[in-house]
């Protein structure tokens, strides 16, 4: 199945079931009416797996000047990270609100389109100490998150076999 977000085309296989949870259309299925509460872009399970998706793409050459440097003012002012887990937590909520995590574990995978490796991997660390996921609650029985990365197309194709992602303008 393959989905679109901006200029990016993921082509999820068969064994992903995907879901646009940012879904804005009040006439979709899976409109959330909760319109201003902050999510993630996709959700999508893989067997035992929940993977929380979100994408950034100041890499997209339709971006504007002005949407590339709002985008490097939010990474350089904290903002970006801020976003990030926040959309992790409600839409956290909202799933298990509505009694959907109901795998054995949950994964939140960024995708920015950057090529600067040591920022990403700055990144990650950033994100998992943000969403507690360095001091883990020792009363806690389950894990509210198992895997939480940020990468950028190259490694996204490495490492996410289930569903590769294409530039769109690239490929006309």
């Amino acid at each position: 199945m393959k989905i679109t977000e901006g200029d990016l085309e993921f082509d999820f296989s068969a064994q992903c079931k995907p879901l646009k949870f940012d879904e804005k259309d009040k006439t979709k299925a899976n409109y959330h009416d909760l319109a201003n509460m902050p999510r993630v872009d996709f959700i999508v399970v893989i067997n035992d797996l929940i993977c929380f998706l979100e994408i950034k793409d100041p890499a997209n050459p339709k971006a504007t000047k002005e949407d590339r440097e709002e985008f490097y003012n939010t990474l350089k002012d904290g903002k970006l990270i801020d976003s990030l887990c926040k959309k992790y937590w409600s839409s956290f909520v909202f799933r298990w609100a509505e009694n959907m995590l109901n795998k054995d574990k949950i994964a939140y995978i960024c995708l920015i389109t950057l090529d600067d490796i040591a920022l990403l991997v700055n990144l990650t660390d950033q994100l998992k100490k943000e969403l507690y996921l360095q001091n883990k609650s020792q009363r806690w029985v389950k894990d509210p998150l198992a895997i939480c990365l940020v990468l950028n197309l190259k490694k996204w194709n490495v490492l996410i076999k289930n569903c590769q992602v294409t530039r769109i303008s690239e490929n006309k």
